[in-house]
């Protein structure tokens, strides 16, 4: 926030409140969620661990990911792997016959 009010010579509380005014959120969620978005892209169409896709998204550890994933999606990065893994097989299958 800090960074970002010094590119546009704001105050990071003017930043702050006009994002909850016309976004109907605050900053800290608005990144969260743009994190988390990246990280399912990541999650979905790499071959990258939880770690590095992790750190490529900001997050202080694979832990930390892995939690607040859980917390917004309702689902664990790994399950989304997973779940991402099988449609990728079935869809194997399904071209093969």
């Amino acid at each position: 926030m800090k960074a970002l009010a010094q590119e546009f010579f704001l105050y990071p509380a003017y930043i702050s409140h006009a994002f909850k005014k016309h976004l109907n959120i605050n900053f800290t969620e608005y990144l969260k969620t743009v994190r988390i978005k990246e990280a399912t892209l990541l999650l979905k169409n790499s071959e990258l661990d939880i770690a590095k896709i992790a750190q490529r998204t900001c997050f202080d550890s694979a832990t930390t990911l892995t939690r607040t994933f859980k917390s917004t999606v309702g689902f664990t990065p790994l399950a989304i792997m997973i779940i991402e893994l099988s449609r990728n097989y079935e869809m194997t299958l399904f071209l093969i016959v």
